[in-house]
């Protein structure tokens, strides 16, 4: 589980753009921020980041390990105000 883990997390380290940014919310879950970015724009990054994700080479005892990923996106409005858990 912890090998998969920090394949995935570089993976999506990779495939960010320099001032994207990543953190683990807990267990699987991670929370990708695409600053100034539009939501059709997000979802394109996250189409070649579940590809990147599915394309990774992961082994355990000589064992391939496939990893998929599944994403949602959600878009910052000033409704939200500056409090990010009731953006979260």
């Amino acid at each position: 589980g912890d090998t998969v883990l920090k394949r995935f997390s570089v993976c999506l380290s990779m495939t960010l753009r320099p001032y994207d940014f990543l953190g683990r919310f807990g267990g699987d879950e991670f929370i990708l921020c695409f600053p100034n970015t539009k939501l059709e724009e997000a979802f394109t990054l996250l189409k070649e980041i579940r590809y990147n994700v599915e394309q990774m080479d992961i082994y355990n005892d000589s064992k391939q390990i496939e990893v998929t990923a599944s994403f949602g996106a959600a878009e910052y409005r000033s409704e939200y105000g500056s409090d990010t858990n009731a953006f979260l």
